[in-house]
């Protein structure tokens, strides 16, 4: 197996010296030589707009600005205020399961 013919050459026969198999240098470089019309340069180095190069991720990354801007602000709401609620005596006596005083006191009576 494998998949450097190199190495494991099944389709040649090692015998057959005429058809023997040439591996080309192996080469790598990560230079490009560009060649740039000159009327072209201006255009070509010009700031990079990212509206214009990805729009939709420009607009993602918007939203998820303005949504981690907004929990920041609930978290900070939340840390800074208390929530307070009122109850009555007569809204206490339509609960469920709560018992008046004076029933208490006859029920011990």
């Amino acid at each position: 197996g494998g998949v450097d013919t190199v190495i494991n050459n099944y389709f040649l026969d090692p015998k057959d010296k005429d058809r023997a198999y040439h591996c080309p240098p192996r080469t790598h470089s990560a230079y490009i030589l560009v060649y740039v019309r000159t009327e072209l340069i201006q255009q070509l180095l010009r700031p990079v707009d990212p509206e214009e190069i990805n729009p939709q991720l420009v607009e993602k990354c918007r939203l998820a600005a303005k949504k981690q801007e907004e929990r920041q602000r609930e978290r900070l709401e939340n840390q800074t205020t208390i929530k307070i609620r009122v109850v009555l005596e007569r809204q206490l006596h339509g609960m469920l399961g709560f018992r008046d005083v004076s029933m208490i006191q006859q029920l011990t009576e």
